[in-house]
Protein backbone atom coordinates (compact mmCIF):
# COMPACT_ATOMS: atom_id res chain seq x y z
CA UNK A 1 0.00 0.00 0.00
CA UNK A 2 2.94 2.77 0.98
CA UNK A 3 4.31 1.56 -2.96
CA UNK A 4 0.89 2.17 -4.23
CA UNK A 5 0.97 5.36 -2.92
CA UNK A 6 4.10 6.45 -4.08
CA UNK A 7 2.97 5.67 -7.30
CA UNK A 8 0.42 7.67 -7.10
CA UNK A 9 2.46 10.36 -5.89
CA UNK A 10 4.96 9.75 -8.83
CA UNK A 11 1.95 9.29 -11.74
CA UNK A 12 -1.26 10.99 -10.80
CA UNK A 13 0.08 14.73 -10.30
CA UNK A 14 0.58 14.50 -14.37
CA UNK A 15 -2.47 12.51 -15.01
CA UNK A 16 -0.58 9.86 -16.30
CA UNK A 17 -1.83 7.06 -13.59
CA UNK A 18 -3.37 5.04 -16.77
CA UNK A 19 -0.02 5.63 -18.92
CA UNK A 20 1.65 2.57 -20.36
CA UNK A 21 4.71 3.27 -17.45
CA UNK A 22 2.64 3.63 -14.91
CA UNK A 23 0.87 0.16 -15.60
CA UNK A 24 4.49 -1.26 -15.89
CA UNK A 25 5.51 -0.21 -12.77
CA UNK A 26 2.11 -1.48 -10.99
CA UNK A 27 2.16 -4.75 -12.71
CA UNK A 28 5.73 -5.00 -11.20
CA UNK A 29 4.26 -4.62 -7.83
CA UNK A 30 1.31 -6.88 -8.47
CA UNK A 31 4.41 -9.51 -9.10
CA UNK A 32 6.43 -8.44 -6.04
CA UNK A 33 3.17 -8.72 -3.43
CA UNK A 34 2.32 -11.98 -5.27
CA UNK A 35 5.34 -13.66 -5.34
CA UNK A 36 6.14 -12.05 -1.93
CA UNK A 37 3.40 -13.37 -0.48
CA UNK A 38 3.84 -17.19 -2.33
CA UNK A 39 7.76 -16.92 -0.50
CA UNK A 40 6.04 -16.17 3.11
CA UNK A 41 4.05 -19.49 2.33
CA UNK A 42 7.16 -21.40 2.01
CA UNK A 43 7.89 -20.74 5.60
CA UNK A 44 4.52 -20.41 7.22
CA UNK A 45 2.26 -23.17 5.70
CA UNK A 46 4.94 -25.01 4.02
CA UNK A 47 3.87 -23.61 0.44
CA UNK A 48 5.98 -25.87 -2.25
CA UNK A 49 4.83 -26.46 -5.88
CA UNK A 50 6.46 -28.23 -8.64
CA UNK A 51 4.91 -27.26 -12.79
CA UNK A 52 5.21 -29.33 -15.57
CA UNK A 53 4.87 -27.55 -19.11
CA UNK A 54 6.63 -24.24 -17.83
CA UNK A 55 8.23 -24.04 -20.86
CA UNK A 56 5.23 -23.22 -22.91
CA UNK A 57 5.69 -19.99 -21.03
CA UNK A 58 9.05 -18.63 -22.34
CA UNK A 59 7.73 -17.90 -25.93
CA UNK A 60 6.24 -14.59 -27.40
CA UNK A 61 2.61 -13.95 -26.57
CA UNK A 62 0.14 -12.83 -26.18
CA UNK A 63 -1.88 -15.44 -23.58
CA UNK A 64 -5.40 -16.10 -22.52
CA UNK A 65 -5.12 -18.21 -19.44
CA UNK A 66 -8.00 -20.50 -18.85
CA UNK A 67 -7.20 -21.46 -15.03
CA UNK A 68 -8.50 -24.21 -13.30
CA UNK A 69 -10.42 -22.60 -9.85
CA UNK A 70 -9.76 -25.13 -7.15
CA UNK A 71 -9.14 -23.15 -3.95
CA UNK A 72 -8.98 -19.38 -2.71
CA UNK A 73 -6.04 -19.04 -3.22
CA UNK A 74 -5.44 -19.56 -7.07
CA UNK A 75 -5.83 -15.88 -8.37
CA UNK A 76 -2.32 -15.10 -5.82
CA UNK A 77 -0.73 -18.53 -7.08
CA UNK A 78 -1.33 -17.59 -10.55
CA UNK A 79 -0.25 -14.41 -10.61
CA UNK A 80 2.77 -15.20 -8.80
CA UNK A 81 3.87 -18.53 -11.47
CA UNK A 82 2.95 -15.88 -14.25
CA UNK A 83 4.34 -12.84 -13.08
CA UNK A 84 7.79 -14.60 -12.28
CA UNK A 85 7.99 -15.73 -15.99
CA UNK A 86 7.85 -12.14 -17.21
CA UNK A 87 3.99 -11.77 -17.69
CA UNK A 88 2.58 -9.00 -17.19
CA UNK A 89 -1.46 -10.03 -16.09
CA UNK A 90 -5.11 -8.89 -16.64
CA UNK A 91 -7.47 -10.53 -14.74
CA UNK A 92 -11.14 -11.02 -14.47
CA UNK A 93 -12.10 -11.69 -11.36
CA UNK A 94 -15.09 -11.82 -9.07
CA UNK A 95 -16.36 -7.95 -7.51
CA UNK A 96 -16.03 -9.25 -4.23
CA UNK A 97 -12.46 -9.83 -4.15
CA UNK A 98 -12.33 -5.96 -3.90
CA UNK A 99 -12.75 -6.08 -0.31
CA UNK A 100 -8.62 -6.44 -0.16
CA UNK A 101 -7.58 -3.06 -0.49
CA UNK A 102 -4.50 -3.96 -2.53
CA UNK A 103 -6.78 -5.76 -5.09
CA UNK A 104 -8.93 -2.37 -4.98
CA UNK A 105 -6.18 0.32 -5.44
CA UNK A 106 -3.32 -1.71 -7.62
CA UNK A 107 -6.21 -3.50 -9.34
CA UNK A 108 -7.89 -0.90 -10.76
CA UNK A 109 -4.87 1.27 -11.97
CA UNK A 110 -3.62 -2.03 -13.99
CA UNK A 111 -5.96 -3.70 -16.87
CA UNK A 112 -8.54 -5.85 -15.10
CA UNK A 113 -11.86 -6.42 -14.66
CA UNK A 114 -13.81 -7.45 -11.35
CA UNK A 115 -16.99 -9.15 -12.70
CA UNK A 116 -20.51 -8.72 -10.46
CA UNK A 117 -22.05 -11.76 -10.36
CA UNK A 118 -25.37 -10.92 -9.23
CA UNK A 119 -25.86 -8.32 -12.38
CA UNK A 120 -28.93 -8.43 -13.98
CA UNK A 121 -27.40 -7.28 -17.51
CA UNK A 122 -25.42 -10.21 -18.58
CA UNK A 123 -24.64 -8.06 -21.50
CA UNK A 124 -23.11 -5.30 -19.87
CA UNK A 125 -20.64 -7.63 -18.33
CA UNK A 126 -19.83 -9.65 -21.31
CA UNK A 127 -18.79 -6.29 -23.21
CA UNK A 128 -16.62 -5.16 -20.43
CA UNK A 129 -14.83 -8.69 -20.19
CA UNK A 130 -14.60 -7.91 -24.41
CA UNK A 131 -13.03 -4.70 -23.98
CA UNK A 132 -10.34 -6.50 -21.41
CA UNK A 133 -9.01 -8.72 -24.05
CA UNK A 134 -8.42 -6.06 -26.83
CA UNK A 135 -5.53 -4.82 -27.11
CA UNK A 136 -2.95 -7.23 -25.52
CA UNK A 137 0.26 -6.70 -25.38
CA UNK A 138 3.47 -9.02 -26.69
CA UNK A 139 4.14 -9.50 -22.78
CA UNK A 140 0.80 -9.55 -21.66
CA UNK A 141 -1.28 -12.45 -20.24
CA UNK A 142 -5.11 -12.45 -19.54
CA UNK A 143 -6.28 -14.68 -17.09
CA UNK A 144 -9.88 -15.84 -16.67
CA UNK A 145 -11.28 -18.98 -14.72
CA UNK A 146 -14.19 -20.86 -16.43
CA UNK A 147 -15.27 -22.54 -13.88
CA UNK A 148 -16.71 -19.47 -12.71
CA UNK A 149 -16.43 -20.67 -8.90
CA UNK A 150 -14.76 -23.45 -6.79
CA UNK A 151 -16.12 -27.10 -7.61
CA UNK A 152 -18.01 -29.38 -5.14
CA UNK A 153 -19.75 -32.08 -6.29
CA UNK A 154 -23.44 -30.39 -5.66
CA UNK A 155 -22.13 -27.35 -7.86
CA UNK A 156 -21.39 -30.16 -10.67
CA UNK A 157 -24.78 -31.37 -10.13
CA UNK A 158 -26.65 -28.08 -10.43
CA UNK A 159 -24.29 -27.26 -13.44
CA UNK A 160 -25.37 -30.51 -15.30
CA UNK A 161 -28.56 -29.67 -14.18
CA UNK A 162 -28.80 -26.42 -15.68
CA UNK A 163 -26.96 -27.21 -19.37
CA UNK A 164 -30.24 -29.56 -19.75
CA UNK A 165 -32.25 -26.55 -19.77
CA UNK A 166 -29.82 -24.09 -21.75
CA UNK A 167 -27.64 -26.30 -23.74
CA UNK A 168 -28.74 -29.66 -23.98
CA UNK A 169 -25.92 -30.48 -26.32
CA UNK A 170 -23.27 -29.96 -23.61
CA UNK A 171 -25.04 -32.58 -20.82
CA UNK A 172 -23.46 -35.87 -22.07
CA UNK A 173 -19.76 -33.78 -21.91
CA UNK A 174 -20.94 -32.34 -18.50
CA UNK A 175 -21.88 -35.56 -16.80
CA UNK A 176 -18.26 -37.51 -17.93
CA UNK A 177 -16.81 -34.98 -15.17
CA UNK A 178 -15.81 -35.90 -11.77
CA UNK A 179 -13.34 -33.22 -10.53
CA UNK A 180 -14.32 -30.11 -12.07
CA UNK A 181 -17.28 -27.72 -13.38
CA UNK A 182 -18.24 -27.87 -16.49
CA UNK A 183 -16.96 -24.26 -18.61
CA UNK A 184 -19.19 -21.29 -18.29
CA UNK A 185 -18.72 -20.54 -21.87
CA UNK A 186 -20.07 -17.00 -22.60
CA UNK A 187 -16.67 -14.73 -21.07
CA UNK A 188 -14.43 -17.50 -22.57
CA UNK A 189 -16.16 -17.07 -25.85
CA UNK A 190 -16.21 -13.31 -25.38
CA UNK A 191 -12.53 -13.21 -24.81
CA UNK A 192 -11.78 -15.39 -27.57
CA UNK A 193 -13.84 -13.76 -30.01
CA UNK A 194 -11.59 -10.65 -29.13
CA UNK A 195 -7.82 -11.40 -29.13
CA UNK A 196 -6.20 -13.98 -31.28
CA UNK A 197 -3.77 -15.15 -28.90
CA UNK A 198 -2.42 -18.01 -27.95
CA UNK A 199 -5.08 -20.07 -25.64
CA UNK A 200 -2.65 -21.50 -22.51
CA UNK A 201 -4.83 -23.88 -19.91
CA UNK A 202 -3.08 -23.88 -16.55
CA UNK A 203 -4.29 -26.93 -14.27
CA UNK A 204 -3.39 -27.57 -10.72
CA UNK A 205 -4.20 -29.97 -7.31
CA UNK A 206 -2.59 -29.33 -4.00
CA UNK A 207 -4.99 -26.57 -2.18
CA UNK A 208 -8.01 -28.04 -1.54
CA UNK A 209 -11.49 -25.23 -0.59
CA UNK A 210 -11.40 -23.96 2.74
CA UNK A 211 -14.81 -23.43 4.16
CA UNK A 212 -13.64 -22.70 7.85
CA UNK A 213 -10.38 -21.66 10.48
CA UNK A 214 -11.26 -25.38 11.79
CA UNK A 215 -10.35 -26.60 8.29
CA UNK A 216 -7.70 -23.90 7.95
CA UNK A 217 -6.20 -25.46 10.86
CA UNK A 218 -5.91 -28.99 10.21
CA UNK A 219 -4.54 -28.01 6.76
CA UNK A 220 -1.51 -26.52 7.86
CA UNK A 221 1.46 -27.72 7.06
CA UNK A 222 0.25 -28.26 3.65
CA UNK A 223 0.77 -32.01 3.75
CA UNK A 224 1.48 -31.98 -0.52
CA UNK A 225 3.19 -30.42 -3.30
CA UNK A 226 0.88 -28.73 -5.29
CA UNK A 227 1.35 -29.59 -8.52
CA UNK A 228 1.01 -27.56 -11.63
CA UNK A 229 0.46 -28.06 -15.71
CA UNK A 230 0.42 -26.23 -18.27
CA UNK A 231 -0.06 -26.32 -22.04
CA UNK A 232 -0.21 -24.12 -25.05
CA UNK A 233 -2.45 -24.37 -28.18
CA UNK A 234 -1.57 -22.12 -30.91
CA UNK A 235 -4.41 -19.82 -31.71
CA UNK A 236 -3.74 -20.90 -35.41
CA UNK A 237 -5.33 -24.33 -34.74
CA UNK A 238 -8.60 -22.91 -33.34
CA UNK A 239 -9.91 -22.57 -36.85
CA UNK A 240 -11.81 -18.45 -37.98
CA UNK A 241 -14.35 -20.94 -39.65
CA UNK A 242 -15.65 -22.76 -36.53
CA UNK A 243 -19.14 -21.93 -35.43
CA UNK A 244 -19.71 -21.30 -31.53
CA UNK A 245 -20.64 -24.55 -31.16
CA UNK A 246 -17.53 -26.30 -32.39
CA UNK A 247 -15.60 -23.60 -30.13
CA UNK A 248 -17.54 -24.71 -27.55
CA UNK A 249 -16.70 -28.50 -28.59
CA UNK A 250 -13.26 -27.57 -28.37
CA UNK A 251 -13.27 -26.11 -24.81
CA UNK A 252 -15.37 -29.19 -23.47
CA UNK A 253 -12.31 -31.46 -24.95
CA UNK A 254 -9.84 -29.49 -23.18
CA UNK A 255 -12.22 -29.59 -19.76
CA UNK A 256 -11.82 -32.73 -19.85
CA UNK A 257 -8.07 -33.40 -19.77
CA UNK A 258 -8.30 -31.36 -17.15
CA UNK A 259 -10.68 -33.63 -14.95
CA UNK A 260 -8.47 -36.53 -15.87
CA UNK A 261 -5.15 -34.98 -15.18
CA UNK A 262 -6.81 -33.71 -11.57
CA UNK A 263 -8.72 -36.85 -10.59
CA UNK A 264 -5.39 -38.87 -11.27
CA UNK A 265 -3.17 -36.60 -9.33
CA UNK A 266 -5.70 -35.82 -6.47
CA UNK A 267 -6.08 -39.56 -5.85
CA UNK A 268 -1.79 -39.69 -5.94
CA UNK A 269 -1.71 -36.98 -3.73
CA UNK A 270 -4.20 -38.03 -0.98
CA UNK A 271 -1.98 -41.98 -1.37
CA UNK A 272 0.96 -39.89 -0.54
CA UNK A 273 -0.51 -38.31 2.35
CA UNK A 274 -1.54 -41.88 4.25
CA UNK A 275 1.71 -42.73 3.34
Amino acid sequence: MTVAFLLWLIFAPFKRLGSLTSQRWHSLLQSCWARGLAVGGKYTIGLRWHVDGVECLRKTGPLIVLARHGSQGDALLTAALLSAEGWRLRFILKQQLLGDPCLDIVGHRIPNYFVDRDSLDNKNELENISELATGLAEDEALVIFPEGTRFSERKLSRAVTALSKTAPSRVQAAQSLTSVLPVRTAGTLAVLAKSSADVVILNHVGIRDISSVKELQASVPLPTMLKFRLWRTPRAELSKEWTEDQTVQWLDSQWAIVDDWVTANQQSASSETRH
